[in-house]
């Protein structure tokens, strides 16, 4: 079992490498200090929420201990768990999750912990530059996903937005639906770019908050965007993974961090040359929702009840995208026009 000497033994690990780098991130309401350690190459942890980073911080609400045994020579103490307990998933049992979590995912060799009393993570692998091409787009998802199930108005959701300084929409649905080519159209417009993958929700202040600045983009896609291919951060990792385009790097103005939630858009590839756009329901919308969201973070009943809330917040609306791209942001200012 997970015990509070195990993970203190683990933080005193990190403190005793001399080289650390220290970044500060502002991630929705939550004041995150991020301190690698033994580690000179950051960008597998960093690029994805470059657009975040601060210089200053009044006060730290969580901190992150980032190392690995390659690099920062950083070896586990024994487990105080037998390895037989350990779920499907990884999650290692604790005798108050409420309290201390843990989570081992043994085909890339990565070991997460979250201590709620200190308020401290730890995020260990074998070689931080041997990570899969899939954690770059979200460093540290299922870490800030634990944090925020804490807070009853907090909700970590696999769906896309975008919208200006005074609202936005969310984009969603299961994958393939087009959620991600909606959210890439928008660059070419006025509208402001949070995300296409993982969103945070704030259910009460019904405010939306962009994660990672990163867009994947399947090869089909990339025929979509032709203009992309030259700003693709993982060329060598093609096709095998999805290309990686770090959004802020290039078009830091179209990246925004947060904005009031007006409206959920359900888009779906209608094979038509023009975009439609017609009211929904917000069954509709968590049926759009709910699978994909609790598929990623391997979640049951009552983060289905927060999915269910929001879903009941905002109007609904489906959005049949056309091969005309151009059409899809206006119809997503039409649809935001709506409302108001």
């Amino acid at each position: 079992m997970l015990t509070r000497e195990f993970l203190e033994n683990l933080v005193n690990k990190y403190k005793t490498i001399n080289l650390f780098t220290k970044k500060l991130y502002k991630i929705g309401p939550t004041s995150v200090e991020i301190i690698f350690f033994g580690l000179k190459d950051t960008d597998n942890f960093t690029k994805a929420i470059t657009h975040l980073e601060v210089e200053l911080l009044q006060n730290i609400d969580l901190t992150i201990f980032v190392s690995d045994e390659i690099h920062g020579n950083l070896k586990l103490p024994l487990p105080t768990w037998e390895w037989s307990s350990v779920d499907e998933y990884g999650n290692i049992p604790t005798y108050d999750l409420s309290l201390l979590m843990a989570n081992f995912i043994e085909m890339q060799s990565t070991f997460c912990t979250l201590n709620f009393e200190n308020k401290i993570a730890t995020y260990w692998t074998y070689d931080t530059l041997q990570l899969p091409e899939w954690e770059r787009s979200f460093p540290f998802r299922s870490i800030f996903h634990n944090y925020w199930q804490k807070d009853p108005n907090l909700l970590t959701i696999h769906a896309g937005a975008v919208g200006f300084g005074n609202g936005g929409v969310l984009l969603t649905g299961k994958g393939g639906s087009g959620k991600s080519t909606a959210a890439l159209s928008c660059l070419d417009s006025n509208l402001l770019y949070a995300g296409d993958d993982l969103m945070l929700i704030d259910t009460n202040t019904c405010m939306i908050y962009s994660l990672y600045n990163v867009a994947k983009l399947e090869a089909h896609q990339l025929k979509l965007f032709p203009h992309f291919e030259p700003l693709i951060y993982n060329h060598k990792a093609l096709p095998v993974e999805k290309a990686q385009l770090f959004l802020h790097e290039y078009f830091p103005e179209k990246v925004i961090s947060m904005m009031p939630l007006k409206a959920i858009v359900l888009p779906k590839f209608s094979g038509e040359t023009n975009t439609t756009w017609t009211r929904a329901s917000s069954a509709e919308a968590l049926i759009a929702l709910a699978p994909s969201s609790i598929g990623v973070f391997q979640e049951k009943a009552k983060y289905l009840n927060k999915i269910a809330k929001l879903c009941r917040l905002v109007p609904i609306y489906k959005l049949g995208t056309g091969t005309n791209l151009n059409q899809i942001s206006l119809s997503i200012v039409e649809i935001l026009n709506d409302i108001n």
